[in-house]
């Protein structure tokens, strides 16, 4: 893998590198951190720029499953790159809905006072956290967030 970062352009060379790894060489050579990375073990292949960095990630993500925002320094160098990149896993295809007959009785829904307990790992408590930090840095750079 190789990641170079000159003269402002970005470039990525990889092949069937682990996207957490190819996301801590962009760190590393860019400056910018990646929130929501941790569990981003897909193995990409790719061979894009010399190019501005938001171009060559979008390159990196469009064949990764992950949504992603790009948050802009608040010291005015916005358009250079950014500071941090905010990943969501995109879940993959939702189960078609069947209509007719029914596959058996359906289990209980849970009643609030029912509520199964939920893991701080779970996938849906984990993008919970990231959009919290997302709201709450967009709010420090002044985004209006009604």
């Amino acid at each position: 893998m190789t990641v170079k970062f000159e003269g402002g352009l970005l470039a990525i060379r990889a092949r069937a590198v682990p996207l957490d790894e190819i996301l801590a060489a962009v760190a590393d050579a860019v400056g910018i951190s990646f929130v929501g990375a941790e569990d981003a073990r897909d193995a990409v292949s790719i061979d894009t720029g010399p190019g501005p960095v938001p171009q060559v990630l979008s390159a990196l993500f469009s064949g990764a499953h992950y949504g992603y925002a790009l948050l802009e320094r608040a010291d005015g160098a916005a358009g250079t790159r950014p500071a941090r990149v905010i990943l969501l896993r995109q879940s993959e295809t939702l189960p078609q809905r069947t209509t007719g007959g029914s596959s058996g009785p359906r289990p209980p829904v849970p009643m609030p006072d029912q509520a199964m307990p939920v893991s701080a790992d779970a996938p849906g408590v984990r993008q919970q956290k990231v959009l919290d930090e997302l709201l709450e840095a967009c709010k420090q750079q002044g985004c209006d967030t009604s």
